[in-house]
């Protein structure tokens, strides 16, 4: 007598379908396999991938399995996540896909004047600095920096190690 595999169905769901960049560790992917049939709960393990790359890989136990993706591991952009079960000698393979978005990572930026009041035609004496830094840590930001008055811009400056002046 031959017993065939039964079938089971795969769902994936993460704790926020967008993230930002380099906090991805606050984000859980839970993948859940479900038996057509009640009885026996799937076992084996599951993949998780985006963009052909893997996030994690999980062994099921009573047909469900979580991770967490590390940091950076995607860049910006949205990506179409795939949960696959490869299934086991109980249960045939499945798969789910969900949409993750990963955003900008937030910043905190602070400028200070190095004089608390500016007499006009005296401006050249006034100090500028900026220092931008992530909010969740990780790398210091870099790229120009524009500071504009409400009548024009007063300097544009490039940032080393999340820090720039004029």
């Amino acid at each position: 007598v031959s017993v065939a595999q039964g079938s089971s169905s795969v769902a994936l769901k993460f704790s926020s379908t967008t993230m930002s960049y380099g906090h991805e560790k606050s984000d859980r992917v839970t993948v859940t396999v479900t038996p057509q049939l009640a009885g026996t709960s799937p076992t084996g393990k599951v993949t998780i991938s985006a963009a052909g790359k893997k996030l994690c890989s999980v062994s099921l136990s009573s047909g469900k399995a979580s991770c967490t993706l590390a940091a950076t591991k995607l860049k910006i952009g949205k990506y179409k996540v795939v949960a696959s079960y490869a299934g086991s000698s109980d249960f045939s393979g499945g798969s789910a896909k969900k949409t993750l978005s990963v955003t900008e990572p937030a910043t905190k930026t602070v400028l200070s004047s190095s004089v608390s009041k500016v007499t006009v035609g005296n401006e050249q004496v006034a100090h500028l600095s900026v220092s931008v830094t992530p909010v969740f840590g990780g790398t210091a930001p870099t790229g120009k920096v524009t500071i504009t008055s409400p009548t024009h811009v007063v300097c544009t400056l490039s940032l080393t190690k999340g820090k720039g002046s004029c």
